[in-house]
C-alpha cells in the first residue's frame, strides 16, 4: 500500500512517504498524508488510513521525553495499546494484539513499530510498507549523498517497481 522510508544524518531525522491508497484492485495518489509531526515526533504510517488518523488526531503525544531512547520507545507502545483498543483498531487473535506498522523519530532516534513492538536498525536507516526491500536497497546503495536526494530516490525507486507507491512524495525531518 506505500513507501515510508526514513534515514539518520548528522544528528537530524529525515523521513519521507508517497502518497498512494491501493487495495487489491487499484492504487491512487491519496491527498491525505501518511507523514506527519506532532511535537517533537515525525510519524509515517501504512498498513490503514485509520491508524494514520488515530495517530494524528487520536494520541496525546508526551512532551517529556525519556532519557533512554528505548524506554521511551517502550513507554510509546505502552501509551498506544489503550488508544488503539477504545478506537477499535487493535485486533486481538490468538492472545497477541496486532495493530499496523509505523516509523516514528524524535531527535535524532528512529524506531519502527509493528502491533505493539519496536526495533531500530542500526544501519541508520528504515522502511516499512509494500516498496520496502526497493528502498532499503536505494539507501544502502545511495550512502554519502544528501538526506533528501537519498529519500527521493528511494521513494522514485519503490514508484517505478511497486505500483502500490505513487508520488508525490513527502519529506519532513526531526529538529
Amino acid at each position: 500500500m506505500t513507501c515510508i522510508v526514513a534515514l539518520k544524518h548528522k544528528g537530524v531525522v529525515y523521513m519521507g512517504a508517497d502518497s498512494a491508497a491501493a487495495n487489491e484492485w487499484t492504487s491512487i495518489s491519496q491527498g491525505d498524508r501518511k507523514l506527519f509531526k506532532r511535537g517533537p515526533y515525525v510519524m509515517g504510517g501504512t498498513t490503514d488510513y485509520r491508524m494514520i488518523q488515530i495517530l494524528k488526531h487520536g494520541v496525546k503525544w508526551p512532551d517529556q521525553i525519556h532519557n533512554d531512547p528505548d524506554r521511551h520507545a517502550y513507554n510509546i507502545t505502552e501509551l498506544l495499546r489503550p488508544v488503539f483498543t477504545d478506537l477499535n483498531f487493535a485486533a486481538l487473535e490468538n492472545n497477541k494484539a496486532s495493530a499496523g506498522q509505523f516509523l516514528i523519530a524524535w531527535g535524532k532516534h528512529l524506531y519502527n513499530f509493528h502491533d505493539f513492538q519496536y526495533n531500530r536498525a542500526h544501519c541508520g536507516y528504515e522502511s516499512v510498507g509494500s516498496g520496502y526491500m526497493v528502498a532499503l536497497g536505494s539507501l544502502y546503495s545511495t550512502a554519502g549523498q544528501a538526506p533528501k536526494t537519498r529519500i527521493k530516490t528511494a521513494l522514485s525507486a519503490s514508484a517505478a517497481l511497486q505500483g502500490t507507491v505513487k508520488p508525490p512524495f513527502h519529506i519532513l525531518a526531526t529538529g
